[in-house]
């Protein structure tokens, strides 16, 4: 079915790559879901793995941070401060920059050897475990730049469920609608077939909007060069099921911070 629904909008070689990356993603969700028969330990109980090592800039800007506060007249915008940092990073001279250059590769070093140290602690089942946190991690990074892209692409707007229509058309005050959900989950399962047909009416009338922009955005995407985008989309798409939308962490730590080591 997944194949049916993108061969039309998607070149050959793009379809393979999303292919691939689909399969793989499958591959891991049974390699969690064997992990979970044997009794692998969940995220909680990992152990807390070494703090990343930070580039000559990062370690610069972390000197200057305190400095650069100052420099931002109050302000707490801390993009105005990284603003200010690269600016210093590029004015400084020769000599500055060689010896954040030389801390930054010590630090690299330092992460190498208590990384490994930290791999060959754990045991298969948590070594299993911490793989597949960093395969998520990386899925959610992977998520968080294509939705940024997708809204600079100006992705036409979902379509809405006769739910939500229903949700939208009895909001009364500012509350967010989330506040009554039970109240309005309650209420819709009590409504009869007919008088529920409305919604859905107004929902396929929204569905064949979103269709129809959906078609426009996709040949404007092929027009301008970032057809790439549409592979990207799909194997999204494909693979929403197989990683649930949850927070990782690993100690005290959110697993966003770690990075698995190049072998």
């Amino acid at each position: 079915n997944w194949l049916k629904q993108t061969r039309e909008v998607m070149s050959v070689a793009s379809l393979t790559r999303a292919w691939a990356h689909l399969v793989q993603e499958c591959l891991l969700r049974n390699v969690r879901c064997l992990a979970a028969r044997k009794g692998t330990p969940g995220l909680a109980e990992l152990p807390q793995p070494p703090k990343k090592a930070l580039s000559g800039y990062q370690m610069f800007t972390k000197d200057k941070w305190t400095f650069l506060e100052g420099q931002c007249k109050g302000s707490k915008d801390g993009q105005e401060r990284v603003k200010l940092a690269a600016m210093e990073w590029r004015a400084a001279d020769a000599e500055t920059k060689q010896k954040y250059l030389q801390l930054a590769h010590e630090d690299a070093a330092r992460y190498a050897k208590e990384y490994k140290n930290f791999i060959s602690g754990l045991s298969a089942g948590e070594l299993l475990a911490f793989k597949d946190t960093i395969a998520r991690a990386k899925l959610a990074r992977s998520e968080r730049r294509l939705k940024t892209k997708l809204r600079k692409l100006e992705k036409p707007k979902g379509p809405k469920t006769a739910f939500n229509i229903f949700c939208l058309k009895m909001k009364t005050d500012n509350k967010p609608i989330t506040e009554n959900m039970k109240e309005l989950g309650e209420a819709w399962r009590n409504m009869t077939t007919s008088e529920k047909q409305v919604y859905q009416e107004q929902a396929e009338l929204d569905k064949r909007r979103y269709l129809k922009e959906m078609t426009d955005w996709e040949v404007h995407l092929e027009e301008t060069g970032n057809a790439k985008v549409l592979s990207q989309l799909s194997t999204s798409r494909a693979r929403a099921s197989l990683y649930p939308r949850t927070r990782l962490k690993t100690g005290s730590r959110e697993v966003d911070d770690v990075e698995e080591q190049p072998h």
